[in-house]
């Protein structure tokens, strides 16, 4: 059985989850067992025909949601094999999320630890998106944005020491006249520190806009919404970055223990 961990931050943008989720076939709805989200006004919007049940979770930041989960999860509180996380800002189709239930069991294999749809702005899935959604015309638009970005002195990078660093990332996008992404991802795998979330679709607002207006064009909205067959494609990145994302909920949990452990508990 899978568990959906709803991280919302808006109220109002919790009746297109539900959607989707009224969506989905019967033999998939029957593989969700519980739904967990922050506000207990969800438990009003849940379509009659989803036999699930709505856990609510602690608020605040994103880490404070994910840790609240986790614990019900060590306080067997929560009892799931997998789950699959969606943040609010994501629209995830339904036959999308049957995909991923389709591929789930491969989380069961030693080397698997996360399964994601390719989102537009999600890491590392952005450039999976631009290389198979997007025409090359449009590709080419937002590759020219992407370099565009130069990492920022920051007062935090510059505090944490990673600064200079990060600058190195530079030769990827405005030193360069070809934008590159697995010359880019090496660059990022090389920092010599953790600090290493940083793509220009995260923090160029005109990428970030741009991206937007194309994807609102009507052939690409149709393209979206209607079914693909579905096909797993697996690599290897330093870092994850998506808003949507499934995992088994013990191997998820081993990891996140360690991260909290080099980090101090923060």
């Amino acid at each position: 059985m899978i568990t959906i961990l709803y991280i919302s931050h808006e109220i109002d943008r919790a009746p297109m989850f539900w959607y989707f989720m009224s969506k989905l076939k019967p033999e998939y709805k029957k593989q969700i067992k519980q739904v967990c989200c922050i506000y207990t006004c969800h438990i009003n919007v849940v379509p009659k025909d989803l036999d699930i049940e709505v856990i609510q979770i602690q608020g605040g930041g994103y880490s404070n949601k994910i840790n609240d989960f986790i614990n019900m999860v060590k306080r067997n509180e929560i009892e799931t094999e997998h789950f699959i996380k969606i943040n609010d800002n994501c629209m995830l189709p339904n036959h999308a999320l049957e995909g991923m239930i389709d591929h789930i069991h491969k989380l069961d294999e030693p080397d698997a630890w996360i399964l994601s749809p390719i989102i537009s702005n999600g890491l590392p899935t952005f450039d999976e998106f631009a290389t198979d959604f997007l025409n090359e015309i449009d590709r080419e638009i937002i590759y020219k944005l992407l370099m565009q970005y130069s990492v920022p002195s920051q007062p935090q990078l510059v505090r944490w020491g990673v600064f200079s660093s990060i600058q190195s990332l530079n030769k990827y996008t405005t030193l360069t006249n070809k934008w590159c992404p697995q010359d880019f991802y090496e660059g990022v795998n090389k920092l010599p520190h953790r600090f290493k979330d940083i793509h220009p679709i995260r923090y160029h607002y005109d990428t970030q806009v741009k991206l937007q207006d194309v994807l609102l064009q009507p052939h690409y909205v149709k393209k979206w919404i209607q079914q693909h067959e579905y096909s797993l494609k697996e690599f290897i990145r330093p870092y994850l970055c998506n808003g949507i994302y499934a995992s088994k909920t013990s191997t998820f949990i081993h990891y996140a223990d360690k991260l909290f452990t080099i980090n101090n508990g923060n």
